[in-house]
């Protein structure tokens, strides 16, 4: 009967535990995943995506094609939606460069920029994955986008 008692409380110490940190650490709210990749090419042209609330995406990465160690610049553009773009992660699909974090900064209503570069690899032809996200001051979104780069 002791050992039942124990073994109660431990079970409720520990998850009070596990939710007092996970409220500490501040987790992120739940992330939706939009894979926008088979409905467009970034490297090729700007993509507009409808957003769940109904608004409307145009993102775009420029100059393209997407070079390598040379400034980029990102786009987001929303359109009737409360949605709003908070950053861009940049990582790699076929070898690991690390994550390329980009802060996206509000230009003027509706109008979100920043500026990243690409670091070269050993691949001549490397695969990217860019995950866009924006929040509405809860859920976030997570749109997805692939494109690949060429070396000289």
């Amino acid at each position: 009967m002791q050992t039942v008692r124990l073994l109660v409380i431990f079970v409720l110490l520990a998850a009070v535990g596990y939710f007092a940190a996970r409220e500490w650490r501040g987790a992120p709210a739940d992330v939706v995943i939009i894979d926008v990749a088979e409905r467009c090419d970034i490297a090729v042209g700007s993509c507009v995506t409808e957003l769940p609330d109904g608004g409307e995406l145009l993102f775009e990465i420029t100059p393209r094609p997407i070079p390598l160690m040379q400034p980029l610049s990102v786009v987001a553009r929303v359109r009737d939606s409360r949605l709003q773009p908070s950053r861009l992660d940049i990582t790699g699909l076929n070898m690991e460069m690390g994550l390329n974090r980009t802060m996206l900064a509000s230009q003027q209503t509706g109008h979100w920029q920043g500026e990243t570069i690409l670091p070269i690899c050993s691949q001549r032809r490397m695969h990217w994955q860019a995950a866009l996200l924006l929040n509405d001051g809860g859920k976030q979104y997570r749109l997805s986008y692939r494109f690949y780069t060429l070396r000289p």
